[in-house]
């Protein structure tokens, strides 16, 4: 049996690096950006759509869809197709491969099809502020600081 390791993360607490670095020690694949060009293949969407849609669920959608009076569940709104085709690809990566699975709700896909070890990275906003900006070298727009 596989084991897996899927690890959410808020932006700029490291979660993708701690992936890079757990799968490295455990001799197994990190799937992260790679797995953005695996579901663009099997969903046919761009990449930039799914990094953009692909870590929520399509849940918000229809609740939204039914408070607003428009809600048609007969038919697969681009969301709904998105989700099914990432939890398609989550679940065949984790049936073929022990693996870490950073973000793209992995840890609700495989609830009950994986041994699953699930992780959540957090960090407060001030660390989490240090690291976007000099990992990413994003300051938000402010000029740099002296």
């Amino acid at each position: 049996m596989n084991r897996i390791i899927t690890i959410g993360r808020e932006f700029g607490s490291g979660g993708r690096t701690i992936a890079r670095m757990t799968a490295e020690k455990l001799g197994i694949k990190a799937y992260d950006n790679d797995l953005l060009v695996k579901i663009a293949e099997e969903s046919g969407f761009a990449k930039d759509y799914i990094a953009e849609k692909g870590d929520s669920s399509p849940l918000s959608a229809m609740i939204a869809r039914g408070l607003s009076g428009f809600g048609n569940y007969s038919h697969m709104t681009a969301e709904d197709y998105l989700w099914k085709m990432q939890s398609k690809v989550i679940k065949e990566l984790a049936e073929k491969e022990s693996c870490i699975i950073v973000g793209r709700c992995a840890d609700n896909i495989l609830r009950d099809s994986a041994d699953c070890l699930r992780v959540f990275i957090y960090a407060d906003i001030e660390k989490r502020a240090e690291r976007i900006v000099s990992v990413y070298k994003d300051n938000g727009g402010e000029p740099p600081q002296k």
